[in-house]
């Protein structure tokens, strides 16, 4: 037997296998299973998870406010126990790579400034016009409550204000109106903030806006 004869038998496919097995493995499509698994986190687990990134939270909010940026920060938990940092712009475009470079360095300063490790953190841009895409396992929900301001603010509603508390069983968004409003009006407001729940792909039944008359 000729060598080219040895190869063709052989070693061609054997290469040939051993090139598609790479490719196979190397392919980032191959565990796209694996690598979009998520952890669901029962709403005692968040409620810990809060408690723990309590002051983080404040802190990274107050630098926002403090830079006067149209942006909102939230955060959400990931698998592994990791933090995903929700950064949603109300402006209309993204924010330009040096600029989400200096916001994402100051975001890392202060998550070492309080003793946790960076690398527990992954930090997402998104712009207004995008649908909110994480909706399970929230420790925060200041982009929702804005999309449901600006709407708030159209119909003419005045002097209210936001909170929200995660529960064992779900999470309330409140909004907490200074002077009594009509039956009415209160239907109305409950209507547009469902509407916005549902157009955010929020499950009605693990988040829910209630109105409080203070």
């Amino acid at each position: 037997m000729s060598f080219m004869q040895f190869f063709k038998r052989y070693l061609l496919p054997f290469a040939i296998l051993t090139s598609a097995l790479y490719i196979i493995l190397t392919n980032p499509f191959a565990n796209i299973a694996k690598n979009s698994e998520t952890t669901t986190y029962s709403n005692k687990e968040l409620i810990e998870f809060h408690e723990k990134y309590a002051s983080l939270m404040h802190s990274i909010l107050t630098n926002i406010q403090i830079q006067g940026d149209p942006l909102t920060i939230d955060f959400a938990m990931l698998k592994d126990e990791k933090v995903e940092i929700l950064i949603k712009n109300y402006g209309n475009k993204k924010l330009k790579p040096r600029e989400f470079e200096k916001l994402e360095k100051s975001i890392i300063q202060l998550i070492t400034q309080q003793h946790f490790n960076p690398a527990t953190f992954q930090i997402e841009q998104f712009n207004s016009a995008q649908s909110t895409t994480k909706t399970a396992n929230r420790l925060s929900y200041y982009d929702l409550m804005e999309s449901i301001r600006s709407p708030l603010l159209d119909k003419g509603l005045k002097e209210f204000h936001f909170d929200y508390e995660i529960s064992s069983e779900f999470t309330k968004i409140m909004i907490k109106i200074a002077n009594p409003i009509s039956e009415k009006l209160k239907k109305e407001v409950q209507q547009i903030s469902n509407d916005v729940l549902e157009n955010n792909n929020f499950d009605s039944h693990m988040v829910k806006v209630v109105i409080i008359d203070e």
